[in-house]
């Protein structure tokens, strides 16, 4: 068999890492014996890409291995013509991605990558896919903190898919629109489509991908060991959600074959036993799942179950490493006293995981607290080879939290600064540990999402925000809401057998709360009879929950990240011992036991090791996550707003900075992410270049009123928000209005600009929406998202993503006053420029017009001198 590898890297706008990621796997596929095409700079364009796949297909034969490798920027793709049916598809980035424009889209889109992966497994279906990319913009605190850097553009690009459609017919035949994913082919994704996959400088100072840097790692410790993708992945998994918790990596595709192999890995749960010297060792380790405290049953080879009266010894890992673990002799069991040469062992009890907190304490009380968080079971101490922040050596990078005591107070921490209020010490040192226990709770749940022993291919799980009562469904993961949203989730049973459906949410600071409580305490049963669940809808009207935020968490910091997990069940089973209360010590599990999901979900809470060694398997369960960043705005700002372009979906183009994260006290990590001084224009002029309205069809009027918004942030109330209206009369089809470069926008700027278009037809000739606002200036939500956009003294220390929320409440606001007084408004462009992207400065489109529903316009953004006038 031979074995051959084509590894792309292509860093392109703002990427530092994408190289040494495709260098790293060089390295590590050439130890696996690959022989590698490595593919950067001028070789990673379009056609080096496709040359590099297109000779990788020609050289195999049956039975082959093959790798693709990409590392650099995923994008999303928008059709620039408004009549086509497609409207979206995705896309990686090679590196003359810049020479490209609408008629020569210069990316490589999912459908070609769909049908050179058919090419590739037509030759041998022995394929491995890797790609380290994503689809969203949006940072998080944890990026910030790291400096990291989302792989995804900030905007979309616009290009014809007709052109590229015809294109690709013309050189490969039919094209499938809808493609799914091949079946022949393991592939190795960094994160979902809606999430952000990050790259960052690791504890060495070298950019790298998270992912790739967890896959490399893992590979290595394994080496040539006989081991499945699905364990790999799980393990990757873990290592990177304890560093991003928006980021998860997936395996899709046949994941039970071994790495790099068509062999199937048919791991039952017993291993072999070993014995050298004075040492035991069993053939599992830390990315099997083993850890520290697990106990094995040793049973005569053939077993496949542990069985008390047949069990010759009891083990407990001692040291669990990669894939061996050392062990040592608990119990002889039913009169042996040797352990046969041919002795297996098989796993009866499990540990829970030890979650890592880091601990700020003065000398004399770190003892008692250290003691404190060991009583805890799921808790232990930072040591001093865990991995460092190289920023910080003080900062453990995978540490759910810091607890830190000064002047008699506890505080627990997270990299956003503290989110509980200060506890008495040592009064409430057992509760506030608890608190801290709580997270790993909420970081358990994370780690349990998937299937597990239940497809979900009968199962439709959406959420959604409620909208005048009616459902508006949001994406998996990537909406911002605040707290003036509500929202619904909704399950449904497609499939014949009964399911039983538990909701969760895990709240910013990690309290975990069981909704469907109330509803059905063991499971809400969806059936034939009743096959859907809507949680929000009250009295057959959808009114949605609540949302809200934690009191003692300042609301005057950045957004944070609220989950919504929902369990699916083949049984009814009460899962409530699943919740977590905030200052509250819950007491030993009790001698009644449960299922073996009910024994896997307390041992989160309790530490406890539960059993497994029963013949009776866990049950089928599944656990889908949804979530969303939640914003301390006393408003509405669920993305809703349709825009016919929209450079700025989700509203997430200005939150994938990492200075929007980052509080403005904090100067060690705001260096590097700022600007240069003195190299970003001082002001802006924004105006529309021309518009020219194809059609009046659209408005059904010949009178055109256009409503511009631009945010940005200032200290002078003022100069934070503007608006401006232009009125046209008596407009015919093809006409280009006298717009006369009209500028809607003309002053200082800082950190990001927003800008909004709305066309609505004038019929009434109504208020301007200056005017507009000015009704709505003494409004507790339009005072809030103003007072947002500052950036005096008093709101310095503040985030600037705060702004960020208080930008896109005034949009909603905009919407809602121009619909009242024209009845009809079209969302005509939306668009972000940050710092980093000199704000914009340019046209826009670089070339021709953009093009929505029956308008054609671009847009000019000039850097200027001086305030407006």
């Amino acid at each position: 068999m031979n074995k051959y590898a084509l590894v792309i890297g292509s860093q392109t706008q703002g990427l530092r890492g994408a190289e040494n990621d495709a260098r790293g796997m060089r390295e590590l596929l050439r130890d696996h014996a690959f022989d590698v095409d490595l593919r950067l700079g001028d070789t990673a364009t379009r056609d080096g890409i496709l040359e590099g796949y297109d000779q990788l297909i020609a050289k195999l034969l049956p039975g082959d291995a093959a790798v693709v490798y990409y590392s650099g920027h995923g994008a999303l793709v928008v059709n620039q013509d408004p009549t086509d049916r497609l409207r979206i598809m995705q896309s990686i980035l090679p590196t003359d991605i810049d020479r490209g424009n609408a008629s020569d889209f210069r990316g490589i889109s999912t459908w070609e990558l769909s049908i050179k992966l058919a090419q590739l497994t037509a030759r041998t279906q022995n394929v491995t896919v890797i790609f380290d990319s994503c689809h969203s913009a949006q940072m998080n605190r944890d990026g910030a903190v790291r400096q990291a850097v989302p792989r995804a553009l900030p905007h979309p690009i616009h290009a014809g898919f007709r052109v590229h459609l015809a294109a690709l017919e013309a050189k490969y035949g039919q094209v499938e629109l809808d493609p799914v994913g091949n079946p022949n082919a393991v592939r190795l994704v960094a994160c979902a489509q809606t999430e952000s996959a990050f790259e960052y400088a690791n504890k060495d100072g070298r950019w790298t991908g998270v992912f790739t840097e967890a896959l490399i790692a893992i590979l290595r410790e394994v080496g040539d060991a006989p081991i499945g993708w699905a364990a790999i992945g799980d393990a990757i998994r873990e290592r990177v959600l304890r560093t991003f918790v928006t980021q998860r990596p997936e395996v899709e595709g046949p994941s039970e074959r071994r790495l790099f192999s068509l062999a199937i890995d048919e791991r039952t749960g017993t291993v072999p036993i070993t014995a050298s010297s004075d040492r035991l060792r069993i053939q599992t380790g830390r990315i099997l799942g083993t850890r520290d405290g697990d106990v094995y049953g040793v049973m005569p080879l053939g077993a496949r179950s542990y069985e008390e009266t047949r069990a010759i010894a009891r083990l407990r890992v001692t040291e669990a490493a990669s894939l061996v673990s050392t062990v040592v002799l608990e119990a002889w069991k039913n009169g042996h006293t040797a352990l046969p040469n041919d002795a297996i062992a098989i796993p009866i009890e499990q540990s829970a995981p030890a979650r890592t907190v880091m601990l700020v304490a003065p000398p004399a009380e770190r003892a008692r607290i250290e003691q404190a968080i060991a009583a805890a079971r799921t808790l232990r101490i930072a040591h001093p080879n865990d991995p460092r922040d190289p920023r910080d050596p003080n900062v453990e990078t995978t540490a759910l939290a810091t607890l830190r005591l000064v002047d008699q107070q506890l505080t627990i921490e997270d990299p956003g600064g503290p989110i509980f209020p200060p506890t008495r010490y040592p009064d409430e040192l057992a509760e506030t540990v608890k608190n801290v226990a709580n997270l790993g709770v909420a970081q358990s749940i994370r780690e349990l999402v998937g299937e597990h022993n239940l497809s979900a291919a009968r199962l439709e799980i959406t959420w959604g925000v409620v909208e005048q009562g009616k459902p508006r469904e949001m994406p998996n993961s990537g909406a911002s809401l605040g707290l003036g949203d509500r929202i619904y989730v909704k399950v449904k049973n497609t499939g014949s057998e009964p399911r039983y459906i538990h909701i969760f949410n895990v709240g910013v600071r990690g309290k975990v709360t069981l909704l469907t409580q109330n509803i059905a305490p063991a499971g809400f049963c969806l059936d034939h009879t009743n096959p859907e669940l809507v949680l929000g809808e009250r009295d057959g009207r959808l009114v949605g929950l609540a949302l809200g935020w934690p009191k003692g968490l300042s609301q005057h910091s950045f957004p944070r990240i609220d989950e919504i997990f929902v369990f699916v069940t083949m049984q009814r089973v009460s899962l409530r011992n699943l919740e977590t209360q905030e200052y509250a010590v819950r007491g030993e599990r009790g001698a009644a036991r449960g299922s073996k999901l009910q024994e896997l979900l307390a041992q989160m809470q309790d530490g406890l090791t539960r059993d497994v060694g029963d013949p009776e398997p866990l049950e089928g369960f599944l656990v889908k996550q949804l979530s969303y960043t939640l914003h301390p705005r006393q408003a509405a700002m669920a993305d809703t707003l349709a825009f016919q372009i929209d450079e700025n979906p989700g509203l997430k183009a200005a939150g994938r900075s990492a200075g929007a994260w980052i509080s403005g006290g904090d100067e060690v990590l705001r260096k590097g992410s700022d600007p240069t001084p003195g190299l970003l224009p001082e002001a802006l002029a924004i105006r529309l270049g021309e518009l020219v309205v194809e059609r009046n069809h659209a408005m059904f009027s010949a009178d055109i009123r256009i409503d511009a918004l631009v945010c940005t942030r200032s200290a002078n109330q003022a100069e934070t928000y503007v608006t401006h209206t232009m009125r046209f009369h008596g407009i015919g089809d093809e006409e280009r209005l006298p717009l006369e470069h009209a500028r809607i926008f003309h002053g200082p700027v800082r950190d990001f600009v927003d800008i909004c278009l709305w066309v609505s037809r004038d019929t009434t000739r109504d208020r301007s929406l200056a005017d507009l606002f000015k009704q709505q200036a003494t409004s507790p939500e339009f005072q809030d998202a103003a007072t947002g956009l500052l950036s005096t003294a008093d709101f310095a220390a503040r985030p600037w993503i705060t702004a960020v929320g208080a930008s896109a409440v005034l949009a909603r606001i905009a919407y809602d006053l121009i619909l009242g007084v024209t009845n009809t408004t079209i969302g005509l462009y939306r668009t972000s420029f940050l710092a980093s992207e000199n704000f914009g400065v340019g046209r826009h489109p670089r070339e021709g017009l953009y093009r929505a529903q029956d308008f054609s316009f671009s847009l000019l953004v000039d850097a200027v001198k001086g305030a407006a006038t």
